[in-house]
């Protein structure tokens, strides 16, 4: 994606489509087994962390107001300063209000493609009982 704004409307899309293909997009091919993230999380599948998120958790977006924080050539952010996030899980609902909380996608821009540089969502997810690593 050449477009910084895109690349997290892109991001999101995969999530509420709960589709792994266009989530994996988002980042290098190699992005998951970078020494910084495989020192976080541990050697993961991440096509089978995302299967498990989808299939017990359902997020919808509504009235999302992203906004380029910084920029330069090489690296950008992008902030969702507004809008809500609901994850429904296990009969609860969180909601997440970003006009209360912003969150910031840091991303980077590799021969004229911009990637995220965090994966965000898994975040939370873990964060949340969502998924368990072993």
């Amino acid at each position: 994606i050449n477009d910084r704004v895109a690349l997290v409307q892109a991001y999101i899309q995969a999530i509420e489509d709960e589709d792994i293909e266009a989530y994996l997009s988002c980042f290098e091919a190699d992005f998951y087994q970078s020494e910084e993230i495989v020192e976080e999380l541990g050697d993961i599948d991440m096509e089978l962390t995302l299967e498990e998120s989808f299939m017990v958790a359902d997020i919808t977006f509504e009235d999302l107001e992203l906004e380029a924080a910084s920029t330069s050539d090489t690296e950008a952010e992008v902030e969702v300063t507004g809008g809500v996030v609901e994850i429904a899980f296990e009969g609860d609902i969180i909601e997440l209000d970003f006009s209360e909380d912003p969150v910031t996608f840091k991303m980077k821009n590799e021969n004229g493609i911009w990637y995220l540089t965090e994966d965000i969502a898994i975040e939370v997810v873990l964060g949340l009982g969502i998924v368990e690593l072993e």
